[in-house]
């Protein structure tokens, strides 16, 4: 899905992902390894307030149409019901 401008923070976003989770977690959609859920960023982001660890990492496959892009993702193993409550935690950018 496309967002137009004036595009959402990262703390909407956040925001976004913990009521999804909380959802998922309500209909019994999801526990244990469940998925995780992602969101693209075509927009420029400063996640160092939220996200000040920086570990680099190589894709396992050449993506250039990725390059400059951002995404905010859920932990792999992380219960999505405890998105909202703890992101930072549960997140990683």
């Amino acid at each position: 899905m496309r967002i137009d401008q004036p595009y959402p923070s990262i703390e909407d976003i956040m925001a976004y992902i913990g009521e999804a989770g909380q959802r998922l977690a309500e209909i019994g959609a999801s526990e244990g390894a469940a998925g995780n859920i992602s969101v693209y960023m075509g927009w420029e982001v400063d996640p160092t307030p939220h996200f000040p660890d920086v570990e680099p990492f190589i894709l396992p496959t050449a993506a250039p149409e990725l390059a400059g892009y951002q995404f905010i993702v859920t932990g792999s193993g992380r219960r999505l019901r405890e998105v909202a409550r703890d992101p930072q935690a549960n997140l990683g950018f």
